[in-house]
């Protein structure tokens, strides 16, 4: 198997977009200098809380950006797939063993 890309929260910058254009856009490529070589297609997210209820205009902006996967978040997904399909085919093995007890071979 393949490790796979995470796609990662990396920093809330809601505050850092409340301020100048030539701030922002100075803050920016900051961020994107500081984490190109840990993230890659770096892209902004906009989040409106669901609770909010529309009654505020409460939208918080969070730096994101992809990556591949860690040796250990590979092996852990690796073994939890692994779990998962053992689980499916015991399952399957006792309902064959039930329904065999009930109406033979």
């Amino acid at each position: 198997m393949n490790k796979r890309i995470v796609r990662e929260q990396i920093e809330d910058i809601t505050s850092e977009l409340d301020s100048t254009l030539d701030s922002v856009i100075e803050h920016l490529q900051a961020m994107k200098e500081e984490y190109k070589d840990k993230y890659f297609n770096l892209f902004i997210e906009k989040e409106i809380p669901w609770d909010s209820n529309y009654q505020n205009d409460t939208v918080y902006f969070y730096l994101c950006g992809g990556r591949k996967e860690t040796d250990s978040e590979y092996n852990k997904r690796i073994k939890i797939q692994s779990n998962l399909k053992q689980n499916k085919v015991d399952r399957k093995r006792k309902l064959y063993e039930e329904l065999k007890k009930e109406f033979g071979e």
